[in-house]
């Protein structure tokens, strides 16, 4: 959803300074085309790792230097990412040519690499252009002798032909393709797939005019359909949680009389016990059940409902959702307040009124003893 919004929010960013300079397509010229194409840099966590006995270890410092060089490289061109169009991108893969030992003190490193450069579509797993530049590298380590390799690499003019080939290449697969590119949207529309269709026209870089024109149109159905499915998802799941939590409070309530109906039949066993504790924490009720772990479906639902806004088709669905469940809230609440605290007080009361009659009980059975030992002492003495 997030990712959706972003797009959205660079769209209406961009979409306006873009309408003054494009009229039909590909008539803004040349540079100011690629200036409306982003390449993403991207280092492979596999890139590094063609000779992995030459550098164990290292592929973390070298990679982040690495991205580090290409993304300062590039940006001096112009040439830069966005989240609008995540999907080009400039990846390199390394190749170790070969390595030697100077015989100097102390010994040096000489490191000779292949780096090539590959400008493609993530996507659709489609390369563009590709380029290799050698690279040597002097150091006391291995990875130092890599770490300045990497340094080596600089702007140049084989740097700026290799993207500026790519984008051209780019460019001319959405004029070629801007057909098959917004059939492969609406399939997915039909698919019942709205957020692929939605993200697929977004990707339609504005350098292809007449092309991200016809994206622009097809934008709003797209969105409109991509919300309201989120919205009925969000909706389900929300319903789902919480029909899981009022089965929960049937099932707690169940046991809790069949628990109270044993109480009364004994009321000395544990769980005359377990209500005093109850009474005792009369006071922290409300916190106690807003911390159960039977509320976590109750968190959960409005974790769903918190996602759907004002303006989505099923808003007054979810309103009327969250108007249940306060109202089940609000009943556990005073149940726990209430009916409790008066179930326990009247099984204080057996307790007590069972305790009275166990006393006299005992009395009497105390006074009958008694009786019986002054008789058989009387009965010794033959006392009548």
């Amino acid at each position: 959803m997030k990712k959706i919004y972003r797009a959205l929010f660079l769209l209406l960013a961009t979409s306006s300074l873009s309408a003054q300079t494009v009229n039909s397509n590909n008539d803004a010229g040349v540079l100011d085309d690629f200036g409306r194409i982003n390449l993403n840099i991207v280092v492979p966590a596999d890139s590094l790792l063609i000779d992995q006995q030459f550098y164990l270890n290292t592929s973390y410092s070298v990679a982040n230097l690495l991205e580090r060089r290409l993304k300062s490289v590039v940006a001096r061109y112009g040439f830069t990412g966005a989240i609008r169009s995540p999907r080009f991108m400039i990846f390199p893969l390394i190749s170790v040519i070969g390595r030697n030992y100077t015989a100097t003190a102390p010994t040096q490193i000489i490191v000779k690499l292949e780096m090539s450069l590959y400008v493609a579509d993530y996507i659709d797993k489609k390369t563009y252009n590709v380029e290799i530049f050698p690279l040597t590298g002097v150091g006391q380590s291995e990875e130092r002798a890599l770490l300045n390799a990497f340094n080596e690499f600089r702007d140049s003019k084989k740097v700026e032909q290799f993207l500026e080939q790519g984008r051209k290449n780019i460019l001319q697969y959405y004029n070629d393709q801007c057909d098959f590119i917004m059939e492969e949207a609406e399939t997915a529309l039909k698919i019942n797939n709205p957020e692929l269709a939605f993200l697929t026209v977004m990707q339609v870089p504005q350098a292809s005019s007449a092309c991200f024109k016809e994206a622009m149109k097809r934008i709003p159905r797209y969105y409109a359909a991509y919300e309201k499915q989120t919205c009925e998802e969000h909706l389900h799941r929300a319903r789902t949680a919480w029909a899981a939590k009022k089965k929960s409070i049937i099932l707690e309530r169940k046991g809790e009389q069949r628990s109270g109906d044993g109480e009364e039949m004994n009321p000395f066993e544990e769980g005359l016990s377990k209500d005093k504790d109850k009474i005792k924490r009369d006071s922290s009720i409300r916190e106690e059940l807003l911390l159960k772990k039977s509320d976590n479906e109750i968190y959960e639902a409005l974790d769903y409902l918190e996602e759907i806004f004002p303006y989505s088709v099923c808003y007054e669905d979810a309103q009327k959702l969250v108007a249940e469940i306060q109202g089940y809230v609000d009943e556990e609440i005073h149940f726990e307040t209430h009916v409790k605290y008066q179930q326990a007080q009247d099984l204080n009361r057996l307790y007590l009124e069972k305790s009275i009659e166990a006393l006299k009980a005992s009395n009497q059975a105390d006074d009958r003893f008694f009786r019986r030992g002054e008789r058989s002492r009387m009965n010794i003495l033959n006392i009548e």
